[in-house]
């Protein structure tokens, strides 16, 4: 019997209300997209991802996700970098602390309007206001998970963003966001420091990051902070009406 082509996602068909799913792999041709199709409208798939790694010098299976009705929403940039013995955490000039839970509500209102360059929010097509919650509930898992540091800055008597980290066989940063109104003051660079620290203290060797290829300060940030562009890929969608 032979493998399918995708696989359901429960949390995100739970979360939205509507059968999603994954496409298996990224490799893609003629016929696999002809039995992608076939398995979603037998199973009442609404949303099916797929993920491509970026590849200018071969755009043939972009041209075909296209042709078939897949649809560019994101292209996530993943940025790595060491965590060695000359890595010294500097000091943070912006008060910087570990998140707490009477933190949430000022939390969860920055995420709901910090990640609106995201896929979801690009795709035009899953309501704004579930957008905005799944953010508010990511960060909210996070801060209570015991495996998540949620480090949180503070500047004229509020929280001014956040970043959290994890550190599994390697460290990872997995959400970052600024207020607006308290950019261009160093409170990023002070929180990828934070993240950092945390993660080195816990003997990671290395951190990884992803952002959009089109978030362009994100990526300056995480730059000046010694993380170099490793990985491409594009993230695509298709409904199924």
């Amino acid at each position: 019997m032979s493998e399918p082509e995708c696989y359901p996602l429960e949390w995100d068909s739970q979360f939205f209300s509507l059968k999603i799913a994954q496409v298996a792999g990224p490799l893609l041709t003629e016929e696999r997209c002809r039995r992608i199709d076939a398995q979603c409208r037998a199973e009442g798939i609404r949303c099916v991802y797929l993920r491509l790694p970026a590849s200018p010098g071969d755009p043939a299976e972009t041209r075909l996700a296209e042709d078939h009705g897949f649809h560019l929403v994101d292209v996530k940039t993943t940025l790595h970098r060491k965590i060695d013995a000359s890595f010294r955490p500097r000091t943070i000039a912006s008060r910087v602390r570990r998140a707490t839970e009477p933190d949430l509500p000022r939390l969860e209102q920055i995420a709901a309007d910090s990640h609106r360059n995201t896929r979801f929010f690009y795709d035009g097509r899953f309501p704004l206001e579930r957008c905005e919650e799944l953010y508010r509930t990511w960060i909210r898992q996070q801060v209570r998970d015991a495996d998540f540091h949620v480090a949180v800055a503070e500047a004229d008597g509020e929280i001014a963003g956040y970043s959290t980290s994890r550190h599994d066989r390697s460290g990872f940063i997995s959400l970052m966001a600024v207020d607006d109104n308290f950019r261009h003051r160093g409170i990023g660079d002070d929180l990828v420091n934070a993240s950092l620290a945390w993660l080195s203290e816990r003997g990671a060797t290395s951190a990884g990051v992803t952002t959009q290829g089109w978030n362009i300060p994100a990526q300056r940030l995480y730059q000046r902070n010694g993380f170099r562009t490793s990985i491409v890929d594009l993230y695509f969608h298709k409904w199924f009406d």
